[in-house]
């Protein structure tokens, strides 16, 4: 069988530094991340918004410019240039320079896109700029310079002046150090003619750029108005490459399977080809796909959305007014002499709404609204992430418009800010608009707004009437969980009524922006920006901090730290995928069942929000006032919970049909698909696709195929079953006592395979039963095909198995500490004591947890004696499973807290179907009022059995704890001074405990690991909707110290196991596996799986033969080289020291003996620039070598407690009191010793059944 080739990648011939099996532990190799922490801080959040000065001057320049570019209105626009440079020259501040930089780059785009001009004023333009070329940010504008100096010519026809241009040309080029292999990057189209001059101008000749992919043109059938609804996009989706059809139109996988082997090639090529013009298409609208809300789209007879009459009106009526005041104030019309908020606003931003065609603009609008509304699980939006997601709509769609050019230049500087002030008051005019009169013949309430209300807890002024009607919309102030103050967010809401009455239209809850699986080959990851979908439409690395992150990856980049993670993510990005359309029916089916199936909830318009329970208490019925308010508040209570269930099922099955319509596109034809995958910042990976990804629930996974098939083999039908038994449930069971149970259940299985909905049904009972379906019907199809003769171990198999780790976490951990114990605990090599049975880590934990419960029972505790009837594996394992993750304490007890939820729900429908419950009536009743606290209780047992069984894992976590907050509590001085200067004095005080420095380290393949977990400042914008704050991130904002303790030790496991699939990942490409992960489950053809375990082994072997806890210490120790720990001595433990340290400080302070924060701020300042200029002989360094005191360290920034800096010590042992008696001095920083390690054997990792099973 033919393997499916991937595409060559650029780097996989180039790169000859790393291959699969080295861990780097170069130093300089990583040098890069130490210096990068300076830069970052030069660079992130230096973009400000030009729109941010007083009497709006520059919104006020930039319109002008762009409407003159668009009037191609040259003379004028020149004018405006060089008023824009005088200005710099005159005032050169940052925002005038960043406004000067935007401004020639939106000059230069445009004469571009028109050919060019008259080359004396472009030559006087360049000149009189050329102070900024050279400056940041200027990049992107000299190369567009040198584009348009060579449309400019191309029109040439002197030869004398053409001599004097190519001459000026070279000379610009070779002044600036322009790459010419570059320019094309800067074309919108392949242009033979401009790259032929470029090579007669300046002699270098350019490789001729054919491999560009355009839209093919054909979506626009789809489009109505210029509109690409989602449905209309899955239509586009289901065209079918027919070349090879037959007239059953199978499945295009099996087409390829029935084709000889010497034309499956070709067919890959025609067929990967075609959909290479179908994908560029996709890419080029999904992120903006909206329906066409005017008159003649609500009428036209062939939308496949029949909206009802009123219906259609009420969503008419509201464009219409939308755009009509969009319209006239894109004009400059107003209604009224004095400008209302909303118009004065949009005035200022009047060159973005000249973008785009007023119809477009208001569509997106409403259908963004409707789209997150309808689908929030409480009928309100943060208006923060309403306008963030219609600020994307609003940057992509701009991409395809006649200005694009000028579109992309302007939308760059349109900040955030700008975008809130934008749409803010876009908003604030939709509110203004959107009313509507109750039909009350049509709709369920039938006028009983007061049921309505009484029953979705909306606000009192959705029910105030006024001449226009009822309020669509409100904007408010939403307070999340409402439990604090600080939660409190600006939200908008949507009226009740409207949010059942639409709730059945598709159209309306559709997503807007959605990403899909590809249909073609992704690209190839060249750079922390290129790859994955054909247009970049996502980084590498996604990031709150995003620019902060690309400089990071980008210096990484540069010495090719990244290649390994490039060559991964290709691997998993290129493994083609199918839609199992025999599941597929089946879901379609159980998909029209009102009630429901499964964990597939009701029909929307099966769904009501009638959520109280009982008829709200009656105080004659309590014979006290104690059981009356309980009831109220039981009530209360019975109200908030069934509302919550409500919207949670409401929203469930707006996501299952948008996924279902989706697998149904990429279904109905056996369509080849492809899941391009990115990372997080710890190197982990993940799918970028929104929907139809491995990474997502059971219904997903059993649809989810592999394209290309693969014998069975001798061992792949034992694998299907073994599979199969798992989802059962049966994950602690041998390999032959799963095997068995499916041999003896196997009538059940065929039953299944062939009778999913009218036999018996077996599947359903599966702790996941959709993939367990997948496996019923795959096992059936084996089973009828060796039947007919065949032989089994031909059998072409596409369903995928998965190997899982054991607490994979946990696993790590045990080899990073080299502990035996903890190994055979988790199955990292076999246990002695159980030979080669599974070892069950949860089950142990709970062992240890049932001891403890039943000595407290002996005790009389009531909480003990409960827990006893109820205790269970499920109950704890969630929290054993992320304890190696650092859970805290309270995170543990919401954990165990939603257990007892569901047990709670688990009992309630085993009493009302008549079955007993372990616990008494008073007990459950005990249950449901105090399950929090009892959560908190069984947390803090749970946790201690833990910590007795894995109390190596504990010695790690607190060994990277703190020196994690070693490191980022270090000073350097170039740090230093920078935050002198930023903050406009000269003082820095070393004692406020505001640090800057974000934890870092370099996994074992290079891959820069950096936690930007950072305090952003909040900005409060004043806009006609409301005041919004929003937080942006500045140049100096602080790191946020929990998250940076808090996440170390998690993060640094999953940058770990992140580096294990990654090895495993490549390794397996290379011997032909076909591969794919959700972390630490790994995934093949059953023929294969023998071939990928030991591959799992023999990479994990690899990867822990290095000492990693060691290699992460040389990691740290260069990243704090030349840096410095405040630190303190005792003087009463070294008087002749404290004395001489004194003598040697007074010459910096004036003779002054006695020496408060101040002077010790000014003391410390100083000796941090002789230390790191090697002059620590002239500092209390010398004297500290020579007398080599006890030197202490605060436990916590603020703290009074101080312990002993050279050693980890146990909590409260050696510490002593801040105060008079401490003396302050900079030590150079020290980087613990690793804990001790244990003898853990690993060669015994591949004699381990069940490492990975």
């Amino acid at each position: 069988m033919r393997r499916i080739a991937l595409k060559p990648c650029r780097y996989l011939t180039t790169y000859k530094r790393w291959n699969s099996t080295s861990i780097t532990t170069d130093r300089t190799y990583h040098a890069f991340l130490k210096e990068i922490p300076r830069s970052v801080l030069d660079s992130a959040g230096s973009t400000k918004s030009i729109f941010r000065v007083q009497n709006n001057k520059n919104s006020v320049l930039i319109n002008h410019l762009v409407q003159t570019l668009m009037r191609n209105d040259l003379e004028r626009a020149n004018i405006l240039m060089r008023s824009l440079s005088k200005r710099l020259k005159s005032n050169p501040t940052e925002l005038n320079y960043n406004l000067y930089l935007s401004s020639l780059n939106l000059y230069f785009t445009h004469l571009n896109s028109i050919g060019g001009i008259n080359i004396d004023d472009l030559k006087h333009l360049i000149d009189e700029s050329n102070e900024v070329f050279n400056k940041s940010g200027a990049e992107e504008i000299k190369y567009k310079a040198v584009i348009c100096l060579v449309r400019s010519y191309l029109k040439l026809k002197d030869q004398t002046l053409t001599r004097y241009v190519s001459n000026y040309i070279n000379k610009f080029i070779g002044d600036y150090e322009i790459d010419v292999s570059q320019l094309r990057n800067y074309l919108h189209s392949n242009d033979p003619s401009f790259m032929a001059a470029i090579a007669e101008i300046t002699g270098i000749k350019t490789e001729d750029s054919g491999n560009k992919i355009f839209a093919s043109g054909s979506i626009d059938n789809y489009k109505v108005n210029g509109m690409l609804s989602f449905e209309r996009l899955c239509q586009y989706i289901e065209t079918r490459f027919e070349k090879y059809d037959t007239d059953n139109h199978s499945p295009l996988y099996k087409v390829y399977d029935s084709l000889p082997i010497s034309e499956r090639s070709i067919f890959l090529e025609e067929y990967v080809r075609f959909n290479e013009m179908k994908q560029a298409d996709i890419e080029n609208n999904c992120l903006n796909l909206n329906e066409d809300f005017s008159k003649s789209s609500m009428n036209d007879k062939r939308s496949l959305y029949k909206f009802k009459s009123h219906h259609a009106d009420m969503l008419h009526n509201w464009y219409e007014k939308v755009s009509q005041s969009l319209t006239l104030i894109s004009q400059g019309k107003f209604k009224d002499k004095s400008l209302s908020s909303e118009e004065a606003c949009l005035l200022k931003y009047s060159s973005y709404l000249k973008l785009l065609p007023v119809t477009e603009l208001t569509n997106m609008v409403i259908g963004v609204v409707f789209a997150r509304l309808l689908r929030s699980d409480n009928n309100s939006v943060k208006i923060v992430e309403l306008i963030r997601d219609l600020t994307s709509q609003y940057r992509f769609l701009v991409k395809n418009r006649h200005y694009r050019d000028i579109a992309n230049v302007l939308t760059d500087i349109f900040q955030e800010e700008d975008s809130v002030s934008f749409f803010g008051a876009i908003l604030s005019l939709v509110i203004k608009s959107c009313y509507f009169q109750m039909k009350t013949d049509s709709d369920r309430y039938g006028g009983h707004f007061s049921l309505l209300k009484e029953f979705t807890n909306s606000q009192d002024q959705f029910f105030e009437i006024c001449d226009d009607g009822y309020p669509a919309f409100l904007s408010g102030i939403s307070i999340q969980n409402g439990k604090s103050k600080f939660k409190k967010s600006g939200a908008m809401a949507i009226h009740p009524y409207l949010a059942e009455e639409f709730k059945t239209y598709s159209a309306l809850y559709s997503s807007k922006s959605v990403y899909l699986p590809m249909l073609s080959f992704p690209k190839a990851w060249i750079s922390p920006s290129e790859g994955g979908y054909l247009n970049d439409l996502k980084p590498l690395v996604s990031s709150e901090e995003q620019s902060t992150a690309l400089l990071y990856l980008k210096e990484a980049d540069r010495s090719g730290s990244l290649l390994p993670a490039f060559k991964c993510l290709d691997i998993l990005s290129s493994t083609p995928w199918a839609i199992n359309q025999a599941v597929l029916n089946v879901i379609n089916q159980v998909a029209n069942i009102k009630e429901g199936f499964l964990k597939i909830p009701p029909k929307v318009d099966h769904l009501i929000p009638m959520v109280a329970a009982k008829e709200f208490p009656e105080k004659q019925n309590y014979s006290c006032e104690k059981d009356y308010l309980r009831a109220v508040y039981k009530y209360k209570q019975d109200k908030k919970q069934n509302l919550q269930d409500y919207h949670a099922s409401k929203c469930q099955r707006m996501e299952f049909e948008i996924f279902l319509r989706l697998a149904n596109a990429f279904g109905k034809n056996g369509d080849i698909m492809f899941i391009p995958h990115n990372m997080d910042f710890r190197g982990r990976v993940y799918p970028m696709v929104s929907f139809l990804s491995h990474y997502q629930s059971d219904i997903v996974r059993s649809l989810l195929m592999f394209w290309e098939p693969k014998p069975l083999g001798e061992s792949g039908f034992r694998w299907l079953k073994y599979h199969l038994a798992g989802l059962f449930g049966k994950d602690k069971w041998t390999l032959e006592e799963r095997v068995r149970f499916i041999d003896e259940s196997i009538s059940l299985v065929v039953d299944s395979g062939k009778k999913p909905l009218d036999g018996l049904m077996w599947w359903k009972k599966a702790d996941k039963p959709w993939q367990a379906l997948s496996l019923c019907m795959e096992i059936t199809n084996v089973l009828s095909y060796i039947e007919k003769g065949h032989n089994i171990e031909d059998y072409l198999c596409r369903i995928p198995i998965h190997l899982d780790g054991s607490c994979n976490g946990l696993q790590h951990y045990a080899a990073l500490g080299a502990d035996k114990e903890a190994a055979e605990s988790v199955n990292v090599i076999p246990s002695e004591h159980q030979g080669s049975k599974f070892n069950d880590v949860y089950t142990q934990v709970l062992n240890l947890v049932v001891e403890e419960i039943n000595h407290r029972v002996q005790k009389g505790e009531l909480y003990a004696q409960l827990l006893s009837k109820i205790l269970s594996r499920k109950l704890i394992k969630q929290t054993v499973m992320t304890s190696v993750y650092g859970v805290t304490r309270h995170g543990a007890m919401e954990q165990i807290n939603e257990r007892f939820k569901e047990t709670i729900k688990d009992f309630q429908v085993m009493i009302k179907e008549g079955r007993p419950i372990p616990l008494t009536d008073q007990e459950f009743n005990n249950l449901r009022t105090n399950g929090y606290s009892m959560a908190n209780y069984l947390a803090d047992i749970v946790i201690q059995s833990i910590s007795k069984l894995f109390s190596g894992a504990k010695k790690i976590q607190d060994w990277l704890m703190e020196n994690c907050y070693r490191l980022i509590t270090s000073y350097d001085l170039r740090l230093v001074e920078e935050l002198r200067n930023q903050k406009g004095h000269d003082k820095f005080n070393f004692f406020d405990a505001t640090f800057y420095k974000p934890m870092m380290w370099t996994s074992p393949t290079g891959f820069p690991v950096v936690q930007l977990y950072r305090d952003k400042a909040v900005k409060r914008i004043e806009t006609p909707l409301q005041n919004i704050s929003l937080k942006v991130s500045a140049k100096y904002n602080k790191i946020n110290l929990r998250k940076q303790l808090n996440g170390i030790a998690p993060n640094f496991v999953h940058s770990i196991d992140a580096t294990h699939m990654l090895l495993t990942c490549i390794e397996s490409n290379r011997r032909g596996l076909s591969f794919s992960s959700v972390h630490d489950s790994f995934w093949t053809h059953p023929c294969d799986v023998d071939n990928l375990s030991y591959i799992i082994r023999d990479q994990f072997v690899k990867l822990y033969s290095t000492d990693l806890i060691e290699f992460s210490r040389e990691d740290m120790k260069l990243n704090t080289e030349g840096c410095f720990q405040l630190a303190y001595l005792k003087k009463s433990e070294n008087p002749d020291l404290a004395e001489k340290i004194l003598q040697l400080r007074a010459g910096l302070i004036r003779g002054k003996r006695h020496q408060n924060k101040t002077d010790y701020n000014e003391i410390l300042y100083s000796e941090l620039k002789l230390q790191s200029q090697n002059r620590a002989d002239e500092t209390p360094l010398k004297l500290i070598e020579k007398y080599k005191p006890t030197v202490y360290f605060p436990q916590r920034p603020r703290s009074k407690i101080l312990k002993p800096y050279y050693t980890l010590v146990s909590p409260n042992k050696h510490n002593e009191n801040m105060g008079e008696d401490m003396i302050p001095v900079l030590v150079p920083v020290h980087i613990l010793e690793a804990p001790p390690r244990g003898k853990l054997d690993l060669n015994q990792v591949y004699k381990s059944k069940y490492f990975f099973a």
